[in-house]
């Protein structure tokens, strides 16, 4: 279990990109070396977890064994290893039957997003952001009495102007 919870505090550390264990204003970013670091720590303790329980029987060793190949899975796609990741993604499949079926089709859904998880999609950059929102085009909100008019009710055809024309039915 504490094996698991370390590998688990490595790949957190690296999706939300602060050090582990601290938090708030002591938040510290981690560097390029960092991440690839906490990465490898990850996946080192993913393999142990594997390796110590794998050959455990049934309910004993199968969270333990499908625990760490979703998190090898996770470290891969990190990684634009969309072929690793579908080999763990897989073996998750593989040994969640027949005693846990919900953990099988959660692997099977983010086996069917796969390719698009390790597609490299850039997201744009805070200076991007900033030029965008410092255009002049300036979105100005509605007045109430522009949205009032929305609900006014048509008006009444003159009755002096006598009865409209019958227009021909085909």
């Amino acid at each position: 279990v504490a094996l698991l919870r370390a590998a688990d505090q490595y790949l957190a550390a690296v999706q939300t990109n602060t050090e582990p264990g601290l938090v708030g204003a002591d938040k510290v970013e981690l560097t390029p070396e960092r991440r690839t670091e906490l990465l490898g720590k990850a996946e080192q303790a993913y393999t142990d977890v594997l390796n110590r329980t794998s050959k455990m029987p049934g309910f004993t060793g199968k969270p333990f064994v499908m625990a760490a190949h979703f998190g090898q899975g996770a470290i891969a796609e990190s990684r634009g290893d969309a072929d690793n990741a579908r080999m763990h993604l897989e073996q998750v499949i593989k040994v969640s039957e027949p005693e846990y079926p919900g953990i099988g089709e959660l692997a099977k859904s983010r086996l069917a997003n796969l390719d698009a998880i390790t597609s490299g999609m850039t997201l744009p950059s805070m200076n991007t952001l900033e030029n965008f929102n410092s255009k002049e085009t300036k979105y100005t909100l509605p007045v109430a009495d522009d949205l009032l008019e929305i609900f006014e009710p048509e008006p009444e055809p003159d009755a002096s102007a006598g009865p409209l024309p019958q227009v021909p039915s085909p």
